[in-house]
């Protein structure tokens, strides 16, 4: 309901005026660009994904380690250390997907009037935003908790202690 969020930010009384645009790609340097109207120095390219299943899994299953949505240092700290290979599950059935665009469509043609032209067009051609079928190769799992996969609970534990024994790893664990 990025359109309503929007509105409410338009009536604070103090706030002259609100630029609503589409999130890129690499979010850093569209800042840079926009905002600073410059280059970014970070020529790596950034990605904002979560973190395997496995691991999301494991977090599901034992709740201490994330033991809610802000403690997130852990996932910053997993995926700096460590090379997983593997994607977050899919959580959204088609049924679900049916009624979140059924729910924010009007939100949605109203965050579009709120958009510059591009942003505008990018929104209206990304199905994403209005069609189920663009969703048709996703493949649902289970949003609660089940057992997890015991491969892919081993390739973690091995890039755990991996990563326990990376060089620079290891020399703080013995100057400990």
């Amino acid at each position: 309901m990025w359109g309503a969020r929007m509105r409410e930010w338009k009536s604070i009384p103090r706030v002259k005026s609100v630029t609503v645009r589409l999130l890129p790609d690499d979010v850093v340097a569209d800042m840079y660009a926009y905002i600073l109207e410059t280059d970014s120095p970070d020529t790596r390219p950034m990605v904002n994904s979560s973190l395997p299943s496995v691991i999301l899994r494991l977090f599901q299953r034992n709740r201490e380690l994330r033991p809610h949505a802000h403690a997130s240092r852990i996932d910053f700290i997993l995926s700096e250390q460590l090379a997983l290979p593997g994607s977050s599950p899919w959580v959204l059935a088609p049924e679900l997907i049916e009624h979140i665009l059924s729910e924010t469509r009007e939100d949605n043609v109203d965050l579009l009037s709120m958009l510059d032209s591009e942003s505008a067009r990018i929104m209206r051609e990304d199905a994403r935003w209005w069609d189920k079928a663009a969703f048709s190769d996703k493949v649902a799992e289970s949003p609660d908790p089940v057992p997890i996969d015991p491969d892919a609970l081993e390739k973690l534990c091995v890039a755990l202690v991996k990563a326990l024994d990376a060089p620079g790893k290891r020399d703080a664990i013995e100057s400990a």
